[in-house]
């Protein structure tokens, strides 16, 4: 519940959430400055906007004889503090990132970086030697918000981040996510379509072109669980089926827990049978007994409650490092409440029925020696078990589909060779301008078999530009890379060739596409030697090449048109590949290298297959969460059935007594009890198992590529769930078969 209300509880301290709103062209994040222009000039019902860039986020910087980094840096209008209620604990607000080269720090890294000193007006220094003024001190962003920053620096000082030398140079840096503070009583929707209009009418776009302009504006409250959103990075995400399937998997867990309490308060009925009847006998009406007993299960629940969030407190760590949160218990904001409250809930609801069911019992009977059990609460009984062992078997076989699922994305081909690659990325002016001599000095050790640069990496969100073939022009995903990209990849050639190294056609004009984009454009026809060109170029060159179809985006989604094109200007990650078996000595070289031609800049380097591996995080916390939810609903259900079988075993020792002076043995006696919970068991998996079969098709169908709930893991969920309940019945049954019939009979 703790991890359910931090999730749906984010961005909601901003004072003005319900007016703030995302701006989603195209259904893409990311904007070119201009727009935020338009947006501002042109619409009364906008009251402020900021620009937000999230994408140059670990920059170092120096103060004194100290080299910092930031953990992560946004840069944003001056109006950011007005739209979002980030607390600002000193500077001026009404002037503050008004001016280039200003920056605000978190209270936490102006304690690591000043001390107990003030931070306002002292400057600090980023690459090249700039300095950049501290105008302010912000409380450290909450955990539950999607913005997370170490500091934000003024808009007014991106040009100086990418290298321009005016604010007009920024209209092709289309790389800011837009925020709008909507005036009081604007209505969304209707200026949604304000901004089409508008937008549509500027655009050129024939009635024809109009389904290819869209205009989104999200509220900021459903930007954390957003989906199917481009480029939508730099902020915090939440992932709601993540949430909804483990609140699920707690409803289930208490669902167990107060079947359990129910079967074992009604098979215990014996032992409370005669105390009713003589508490009805003396007057005690049904509703003052019920009463009684509701009252009892709500203080048993209470006391659990209380113990509940003392082990909460002991396991929320490793809890936070499975679910990647950061949360802590707040005993002021009324979380003791809800617990207590849920715990109250859970008494009457749990109790009702046991409550219900003793009060029932007819005195003459109990205090004759009956128990005023017959066989319909033994059956209701059978039915909780066989609920309770349903939800276990889901579990279990959502576990193994779940890690079936992560072998088979971790070990399926993606079409090139990721093996061996190491990556870094180039994050300032002067490193950018090293290339060549990065290259010379990095090839010179026998362990660095290859190096080239790239704009990007497979897995993460490549950009998309407009190429124009055929006389026409269309949007695709790019990468723009040096010329010996396609052969440190491992990336097949199916037609054409390869860039070739020197070529200076191939780097003015030649294009190489993947297959998808070649049958796409060119359906059966040859692709190789085909009129192409970049938008944004004026002469057209020629698919030189068409690569194998390669998966540069994760398994969740199908491979899409990628054109590769030259463009070193635009490369600013370092891929090295290094020889098997000399990686440590290719690492050492690889750190000594950055340190002598870099001193003051920290090297982030990871391995390609790592960051391949990262995109899967999601689905290795589902099946970490199966797992332990299903550890726990398979714990709590075998306590509750080592409960009602000895309840059982101990209303059937005469029986028992009976079958053996009759010539029964051990072990038929044994099987007639395991007989009983088998069939039990077999029921649960038949319903569990097509249950479980549609969840899993369900979740599978959220991926491209997947691999097949197969039989075999119902089967293996079955048999672990079934020899589960044999070993926690058969010590019981084996105690029972071995007592002497002679104990057993001898009070009849």
């Amino acid at each position: 519940m703790l991890y359910v209300i931090s999730q749906y509880s984010t961005d909601r301290f901003h004072e003005n959430r319900d007016r703030i709103v995302r701006v989603e062209f195209n259904n893409q994040v990311i904007n070119p400055p201009q727009n935020a222009d338009f947006l501002a000039e042109n619409f009364p019902g906008i009251e402020k906007v900021s620009r937000i860039d999230f994408y140059n986020s670990s920059p170092s910087f120096e103060y004194g004889d100290k080299s910092y980094r930031f953990s992560n840096i946004i840069w944003a209008d001056s109006t950011f503090f007005d739209i979002f209620s980030f607390r600002l604990l000193q500077g001026n607000r009404g002037s503050i990132l008004a001016s280039p080269y200003e920056i605000v720090i978190t209270e936490s890294l102006a304690s690591r970086v000043f001390g107990n000193g003030s931070p306002v007006g002292r400057v600090i220094y980023m690459r090249n030697n700039q300095p950049f003024t501290v105008t302010g001190v912000m409380e450290d962003p909450p955990p539950n918000s999607t913005i997370q920053a170490e500091a934000v620096g003024s808009f007014l000082s991106v040009p100086w981040i990418m290298g321009f030398s005016e604010l007009g140079e920024l209209s092709s840096y289309a790389n800011f996510s837009i925020y709008l503070l909507l005036a009081g009583g604007a209505d969304a929707g209707l200026l949604e379509e304000d901004i089409y209009r508008e937008r549509f009418e500027n655009s050129g776009l024939t009635d024809e072109d109009e389904f290819s302009l869209t205009v989104r504006l999200r509220p900021l409250g459903e930007t954390y669980f957003a989906e199917g959103v481009e480029f939508d990075r730099g902020i915090r995400k939440g992932n709601r089926p993540f949430v909804l399937i483990f609140l699920t998997s707690a409803v289930f867990i208490l669902l167990i827990a107060a079947i359990n309490f129910i079967n074992l308060s009604t098979a215990a009925a014996s032992t409370r049978a005669r105390e009713i009847g003589v508490r009805k006998v003396a007057g005690a009406g049904r509703s003052v007994l019920v009463l009684q007993f509701l009252v009892e299960t709500v203080i048993l629940c209470l006391a659990a409650g209380i113990i509940a969030v003392a082990v909460v407190e002991l396991t929320l760590p490793p809890f936070n490092r499975l679910v990647l949160a950061n949360m802590h218990i707040d005993y002021l904001s009324g979380f003791l409440l809800i617990v207590l409250s849920g715990a109250v809930i859970l008494g009457l609801v749990a109790g009702l029925y046991p409550a219900f069911y003793l009060t029932g019992f007819s005195p003459v009977t109990v205090l004759k020696g009956g128990t005023g059990t017959g066989p319909a609460g033994g059956l209701f009984r059978k039915v909780l078990i066989v609920v309770q062992y349903v939800i276990s078997i889901i579990l279990i076989i959502s576990t193994l589909v779940v890690t079936s699922q992560i072998r088979f994305m971790k070990n399926k081909d993606l079409g090139f060779d990721s093996s061996n690659i190491v990556c870094f990325s180039l994050t300032e002016q002067e490193q950018h301008q090293s290339k060549d001599l990065i290259r010379e000095r990095m090839l010179k050790h026998p362990g660095i078999l290859d190096l080239a640069y790239s704009n990007n990496i497979p897995g993460r969100v490549m950009m998309k530009q407009g190429f124009y073939y055929l006389d026409e022009v269309n949007s695709f995903y790019s990468l723009p890379v040096t010329e010996d990209y396609i052969r440190l990849m491992g990336l097949r050639i199916a037609e054409g060739r390869d860039f070739i190294e020197g070529s200076i056609y191939d780097r003015e004009n030649g294009y190489i596409i993947n297959r998808t984009a070649a049958r796409m454009i060119y359906g059966d026809e040859p692709a190789a030697g085909k009129r192409f060109r970049l938008w944004e170029r004026e002469e057209f060159g020629e698919v030189i090449g068409v690569v194998e179809d390669f998966n540069f985006h994760s398994l969740h989604n199908d491979i899409e048109p990628l054109v590769i094109y030259y463009r070193p200007d635009w490369c600013s990650v370092v891929n090295l590949k290094l020889r098997p078996g000399s990686e440590a000595e290719a690492l050492v070289h690889i750190e000594n290298v950055w340190s002598e031609l870099f001193p003051a800049a920290s090297l982030n380097y990871y391995f390609l297959d790592d960051s391949f591996e990262y995109l899967y995080r999601t689905e290795e916390r589902f099946g970490r969460m199966f797992g332990n939810a299903a550890l726990l609903a398979i714990f709590i259900a075998s306590i509750g059935l080592y409960g009602l079988t000895s309840f059982i075993v101990l209303r059937r020792t005469r029986e028992i007594g009976i079958r053996k002076v009759m010539g029964a043995g051990e072990l038929q006696v044994t099987a007639m009890i395991v007989g009983d919970f088998t069939r039990w068991v077999i029921i649960a998996n038949i319903i569990a198992w097509p249950l479980a079969w549609y969840l899993m098709q369900e979740w599978l169908a959220g991926f491209a590529y997947s691999t097949t709930a197969g039989i075999h893991l119902f089967i293996a969920a079955g048999v672990l769930a079934w020899l589960i309940s044999l070993a926690t019945v058969s010590s019981l049954a084996l105690r029972a078969a071995r007592t002497n019939p002679a104990d057993s009979l001898r009070d009849e």
